[in-house]
């Protein structure tokens, strides 16, 4: 394999970061929240907010 440049990790290296990450965490004490499928912290009564990922296309 070539070398990777630096600055782009591999997956491999953002998998194992991010274990290293919550291992880290959960050694603190602290514990991870499972949230159900469907529930938002988005207040709809004060309207959406629209999040746009990305550059923009406009001129």
């Amino acid at each position: 394999m070539g070398k990777q440049k630096q600055g782009n990790p591999t997956p491999a290296d953002l998998r194992r970061q991010l274990d290293e990450d919550v291992q880290k965490f959960l050694k603190s004490g602290k514990k991870i929240q499972q949230i159900a499928t469907g529930v938002s912290t988005q207040d709809y009564a004060k309207g959406r907010k629209h999040i746009v990922l990305g550059k923009s296309n406009k001129s």
